[in-house]
């Protein structure tokens, strides 16, 4: 059986649902994420958005998000 790779585990093609193949949820430079200056409070307001970004597609109907962040990226 043909098996997609995914963060929470090998799954079958058709488990996934609406899927969106290219999303960036967020972007940065190398080591922004340690970045001294930035506010711990802003991070997190920055991650509440995300989240209820996603909630909302999933209330739409959406399963699966693709975000082919490379490393360098904010991944």
């Amino acid at each position: 059986m043909r098996t997609v790779e995914t963060v929470g585990g090998r799954c079958a093609p058709d488990a996934l649902g609406l899927t969106l193949m290219h999303e960036h949820l967020l972007i940065g430079w190398p080591g922004w994420e340690a970045y001294a200056s930035e506010d711990r409070a802003v991070h997190r307001e920055r991650t509440k958005i995300c989240v209820d970004r996603m909630l909302e597609l999933r209330e739409l109907g959406v399963r699966t998000l693709l975000d082919p962040c490379p490393i360098d990226l904010g991944r």
